[in-house]
């Protein structure tokens, strides 16, 4: 499985089997109730122009990773990734009261995940194969976020990481990737 493969069924289990979220999977392919839609990936520009599907709340959305390459020396070069997810809820327009509660809403769910993913990585029943992340590393920047899309509020959540399943750059592409 490759690495964004892993990293997003990862938090799509999350947003699956949370009680508050029940994400449908069949959705993200056009199947089930769009009410039940409560999961996807975004970018940076979807953030602004909003996003390029449409989803239920409360919902959990996750940025794809982004890589570091850094390097001691050409022969020690590690790979540091660095993440993002949103748990958002939709508050009714121009009342303070609901954005409070979305606010709310969203925050526990956020804390909920993070919960879970120290259970997945640190926990006493852990099992680090089961994740992408050989090691999450709690060092965390959570920041309220809102108003978003049609009225959305909650939290981005930015981690850094480091993936289970690391490419080895020194190592030579198989033979007949590339054509001479």
């Amino acid at each position: 499985m490759s690495n964004v493969t892993a990293y997003v069924d990862y938090f799509r289990q999350l947003a699956v089997r949370h009680k508050d979220i029940l994400h449908d999977p069949l959705t993200e392919t056009g199947k089930g109730e769009i009410k039940r839609k409560r999961f996807c990936t975004f970018g940076n520009n979807e953030v602004i122009n909003g996003l390029r599907t449409g989803i239920s709340f409360p919902a959990l959305i996750i940025e794809l990773y982004d890589n570091n390459l850094s390097a001691e020396s050409p022969y020690d070069i590690r790979q540091g990734s660095k993440g993002a997810f949103m748990v958002i809820d939709h508050a009714v327009e121009n009342n303070f009261a609901d954005e409070e509660r979305a606010y709310a809403t969203a925050e526990g769910i956020m804390y909920d995940i993070l919960k879970q993913v120290w259970q997945d990585h640190y926990g006493p029943n852990a099992d680090r194969c089961t994740t992408p992340f050989k090691q999450f590393k709690f060092t965390c920047d959570i920041t309220p976020t809102g108003k978003l899309f049609t009225n959305e509020y909650g939290w981005y959540v930015q981690f850094d990481f480091d993936l289970q399943n690391t490419i080895d750059i020194k190592e030579p592409p198989a033979d007949g990737t590339f054509i001479n």
